[in-house]
């Protein structure tokens, strides 16, 4: 990869477009690189979620580690949540 730091936004909203931002990611992030993902926590109807991207990175990027950095929860819309990417310590 060649870049240090990836920024997505909304690009968990299904299962295939799980797969290929992990596949995107891999190939585009340095070792070292880091990438934060904002998303929904559920995406109704189109079955992605943060739950699920999770599952995906520990079976796909074994180097990787995903952890939640913010969680925005207003009660009236769906709970948001900013994960970071990171290489395994």
């Amino acid at each position: 990869g060649v870049y240090d730091v990836a920024l997505t936004a909304e690009t968990i909203y299904s299962e295939d477009s799980v797969h290929r931002l992990i596949a995107c990611l891999d190939a585009v992030l340095k070792p070292e690189g880091v990438a934060y993902i904002a998303a929904k926590s559920y995406y109704f109807g189109v079955g992605g979620s943060t739950h699920r991207f999770a599952q995906l990175v520990a079976e796909k990027m074994p180097k990787r580690v995903l952890s939640q950095v913010a969680r925005l929860q207003d009660g009236q819309s769906n709970v948001r949540e900013i994960l970071l990417l990171a290489a395994e310590t």
